[in-house]
C-alpha cells in the first residue's frame, strides 16, 4: 500500500533548491516550514526560516522552474 502524501522543497530567496521534505507526517505548509524551522535551528543558528526561504510544494515548485522565474521570485505571501 503506497500513501500518497504531500512533497515540500525549501528555497531560498534566489530561486535556488535547498532542501526537500518527503514525510507523510506534514501535510500542511506550516507544518513543512516548522520542521525546516526546527532542522536550521540543529545546527546552532537562529534564524528565521520566512526571512531567508520559500517553502513551497513540488508541485509549485515544479511550475515556477518551467516557467524559469524562480530567480526573480520574492513574494512575501508565499510562507
Amino acid at each position: 500500500m503506497n500513501k500518497e502524501y504531500q512533497r515540500w522543497v525549501l528555497i531560498n530567496k534566489q530561486g535556488q533548491l535547498v532542501g526537500r521534505l518527503e514525510h507523510d507526517a506534514y501535510d500542511s505548509r506550516q507544518s513543512a516550514k516548522d520542521w525546516f524551522q526546527r532542522t536550521s535551528s540543529l545546527s546552532g543558528q537562529s534564524i528565521r526560516i520566512e526571512d531567508f526561504y520559500y517553502v513551497l510544494k513540488v508541485e509549485e515548485y515544479e511550475f515556477l522552474k518551467e516557467l524559469d522565474v524562480l530567480d526573480i521570485i520574492d513574494d512575501k505571501n508565499i510562507n
